[in-house]
């Protein structure tokens, strides 16, 4: 099988490249940057694998990671192991406001910013929902989500959460439930995204006074 690269294919790598953004426009705007050197005197490169994936992750200047590997999966295995080694917290907060749990990891929040979210995500169904909306995907991005999956896992593993969220008990492993309801969520930025707290705080209409007379 020929080798790809991170660049083939670009509509399939840019899923999941994607799907490690953060959208939160209200909660991750009060959330530290993820703390990771940014420079490297020459590109080192390291193979990385567990049973079922394996790839070769060179980092070039400024810690850029290029990825090489056989299979689509090991593909999407190291792309998870790059990202995880960089933002994993990025990754895991956003993937806490999917499942509808901000208040319970952080408390209530500002003004129950933190209870308005969970509200409102888990009436969307996101997480809920995740592997139906989903699970017609062809086998190639299914195979790059799981590879995905399995290396954001197996770095946190080897080196745990680099900056802000380093040893928070919320550090934990991911699922394809919730990557995909990440991604879903993401779909949503320039609609129900903005609608957050409208939806969680939305009252019924006062009856007006010819009403009630």
């Amino acid at each position: 099988m020929s080798r790809m690269r991170n660049r083939s294919r670009a509509g399939l790598a840019a899923l999941l490249l994607v799907a490690s953004c953060s959208d939160d426009g209200s909660s991750s705007s009060s959330v530290p940057a993820d703390t990771k050197p940014t420079t490297t005197a020459a590109a080192t490169t390291t193979t990385e694998a567990v049973p079922g994936y394996s790839a070769e992750i060179t980092r070039t200047e400024y810690g850029i990671p290029h990825i090489v590997a056989d299979d689509w999966g090991s593909l999407g295995f190291g792309q998870g192991y790059a990202y995880s080694q960089d933002r994993a917290c990025t990754l895991l907060d956003q993937i806490i406001k999917v499942r509808g749990e901000r208040a319970a990891w952080f408390g209530p929040g500002e003004g129950d910013a933190n209870i308005n979210s969970d509200f409102a995500y888990r009436h969307l169904g996101l997480w809920a929902d995740a592997d139906q909306r989903f699970g017609d995907q062809s086998e190639r991005v299914d195979e790059m989500v799981s590879g995905y999956v399995a290396g954001f896992n197996a770095a946190l593993a080897a080196e745990g959460a680099h900056g802000w969220c380093a040893g928070e008990a919320w550090v934990q492993p991911i699922t394809t439930t919730d990557l995909y309801a990440n991604l879903n969520d993401i779909t949503l930025f320039a609609s129900a995204g903005n609608l957050i707290d409208p939806i969680a705080t939305a009252q019924p209409p006062q009856p007006s006074p010819s009403d009630t007379s």
